[in-house]
């Protein structure tokens, strides 16, 4: 084996460990901010169902039926 050779060997399993590591890395990411998202946008769903609210149904009709001044102090409302 030539030096050239041994040289491009090694020079493919760098850049092969690179892309393995960024493979890994967009896995974990994924799995890690879908439960994040989960666990969030459940609780939420938890917590407005427990105070009997139902936000996106109320903005729903608010938005076709309201100005959009009158709009905005119903989100803020909402917010509180």
């Amino acid at each position: 084996m030539s030096r050239g050779a041994a040289l491009a060997f090694l020079k493919g399993c760098r850049e092969g460990m690179h892309l393995f590591g960024q493979n890994i890395a967009l896995i974990i990411n994924t799995i890690l901010l879908t439960a994040v998202y989960v666990l969030g946008v459940g609780m939420t769903s938890l917590i407005a169902k427990m105070a009997s609210r139902h936000f996106l149904a109320y903005l729903k009709v608010m938005a076709l039926t309201a100005p959009i001044a009158v709009l905005g102090i119903a989100v803020r409302r909402l917010l509180k």
